[in-house]
């Protein structure tokens, strides 16, 4: 069985103990590398059958957000995924890997468009528009991807871009089905 496999700058390790695979921090494309050189090592040992994927972040770099996705839909071994504490932005992409998406009651989801149309007006995140001005075509896929693994829609968006608070509870979340199921204590076990 391995050991703990922990890179201590980007807070990303994985506890063979509990299988959880842990991400605290900004979503970049050094932190997303760690996590696939991870994931790599979880897929290839027989001895772990499966894991769960817990994050908390603040979000980061939207492409590297969906390259995590990307990586982590494809692993075999993905039982669950766990937002713990807070999930903003971009990082909602990697926790909606897996159809079981849970959180603790504590959690707060910051969704807010990258410069996604909110009715009439474009409503964009501080400093979110420098970076993806150039390609609009990334925040359609980012928000068709949202549309169609919960029940987000522009209905939403636009509500939220009204009151400009881009914040979710935990409960909010479930009723958009960005969460399947809250957890009152803090275990991550299914």
């Amino acid at each position: 069985m391995p050991s703990t496999y922990e890179v201590s700058e980007d807070k990303i390790w994985y506890d063979p103990k509990t299988q959880l695979l842990f991400f605290y921090g900004e979503i970049q494309i050094s932190s997303a590398s760690k996590l696939l050189r991870i994931i790599c090592r979880l897929e290839a040992d027989p001895e772990i059958k499966e894991y769960s994927f817990v994050i908390t972040s603040g979000g980061g770099d939207l492409v590297t957000a969906i390259n995590m996705y990307d990586i982590l839909k494809s692993s075999k071994k993905l039982k669950a995924t766990f937002a713990w504490d807070m999930l903003a932005s971009a990082a909602i992409y990697p926790f909606l890997s897996s159809n079981n998406r849970y959180c603790s009651i504590h959690t707060q989801f910051v969704l807010h468009p990258g410069s996604w149309k909110g009715g009439e007006t474009e409503y964009t995140a501080p400093s979110l528009k420098t970076q993806y001005c150039f390609n609009a075509k990334l925040d359609e896929i980012a928000f068709s991807l949202l549309t169609n693994l919960t029940n987000v829609n522009q209905s939403l968006i636009d509500e939220l871009a009204k009151t400009g608070e881009w914040y979710l509870n935990a409960h909010e979340a479930q009723g958009y089905c960005i969460v399947t199921e809250i957890r009152n204590a803090p275990t991550f076990q299914t």
